[in-house]
């Protein structure tokens, strides 16, 4: 999983201002809490068609989800250029 430094954000920067948090996550897919510098928790949009069968695996689920958010924004990527280009 590749993050950029948008995606981090402290404990505290999210006890203190969340909508700030929900806000991040809308543009980027998901954002990983940091708790002193390591990753706490992930934090994605809620998405029914996120959920996947009870056979996958946690991990294979999250890869899963990773991919999805990201083939979504880099299609909305494209399709803002086309208009504006």
């Amino acid at each position: 999983m590749k993050l950029r430094i948008k995606q981090l954000v402290s404990l505290k920067e999210a006890n203190q201002n969340f909508s700030r948090v929900a806000r991040k996550v809308d543009e980027e897919g998901y954002v990983l809490l940091l708790r002193n510098n390591k990753p706490a928790y992930l934090v994605f949009a809620y998405d029914e068609d996120d959920i996947v069968a009870d056979d996958s695996s946690l991990l294979e689920a999250l890869h899963h989800l990773i991919e999805r958010k990201r083939a979504a924004k880099l299609k909305k990527k494209m399709k803002g250029g086309a208009e504006n280009g």
